[in-house]
C-alpha cells in the first residue's frame, strides 16, 4: 500500500473520531434536565452516572446519611460476610431504621422518597423475620443510592434496585 493512501486513511479515521467526540460532546451539552427555573431536577447527568437532585433542601444531610450507612452496611454485608452475619452485626443494623425514618421526613424528591421506604420496609422485614437476605436488599438499595447522589464510588456494580437510578430491579 503506498505511503500516500496510509497517510489518506489514517486522516479519514482521525476525522471521523473528532467528529464523534464532538458530536457526543454536544449531545450531553443538552441532556441535564432543568425545570421552569433552570435548577437541575432528578435526572442522570449526562456522562456520569450522578443523579442530580436539586429542590432538595436537606441533600447535604441526605448524602452524608446515606455513605455512611453504606458504609456501615458494607462492612457488615459486603463480599458475601451477609452469609456469616454474627448476631451483634445483625442488630446494629436492625437499629438503622431511625435513621431512615429520620430522612423519610425531610426528603422532598419522590423517587428518592420511594427508595428510602423501600430500604425501610426491608429493613423492618429482617426484623420480623430475622433473616439477612432482607439486610442484603436495604445494602443493595443504599449502595446504588450512594452511587448516584454521592457519586463517590467508582468501577462498581450497580444493583439497579433504586428508582433514583431507574432500577429495572426495584425490590417493590
Amino acid at each position: 500500500m503506498s505511503r500516500i493512501l496510509k497517510v489518506s486513511i489514517a486522516v479519514a479515521v482521525a476525522s471521523i473520531m473528532t467528529i464523534g467526540v464532538l458530536f457526543a460532546v454536544v449531545i450531553n451539552q443538552g441532556t441535564k434536565d432543568k425545570d421552569s427555573k433552570g435548577e437541575g431536577t432528578l435526572g442522570i447527568e449526562a456522562g456520569s452516572g450522578k443523579v442530580v437532585i436539586g429542590n432538595e433542601p436537606h441533600l447535604n444531610e441526605i448524602n452524608e446519611t446515606v455513605g455512611e450507612m453504606h458504609e456501615q452496611f458494607n462492612d457488615a454485608l459486603g463480599w458475601k460476610r451477609y452469609l456469616t452475619l454474627d448476631r451483634k452485626s445483625f442488630e446494629e443494623l436492625k437499629g438503622q431504621d431511625k435513621h431512615l425514618m429520620s430522612l423519610l421526613e425531610k426528603v422532598e424528591n419522590e423517587s428518592l422518597k420511594k427508595d428510602l421506604d423501600n430500604a425501610l420496609f426491608f429493613l423492618r422485614e429482617a426484623r420480623f423475620d430475622q433473616e439477612a437476605k432482607y439486610l442484603k436488599t436495604v445494602h443493595r438499595i443504599l449502595h446504588d443510592l450512594d452511587y448516584y447522589i454521592n457519586d463517590e464510588l467508582k468501577n462498581v456494580i450497580i444493583w439497579d434496585y433504586t428508582h433514583v437510578g431507574n432500577g429495572s430491579k426495584v425490590p417493590r
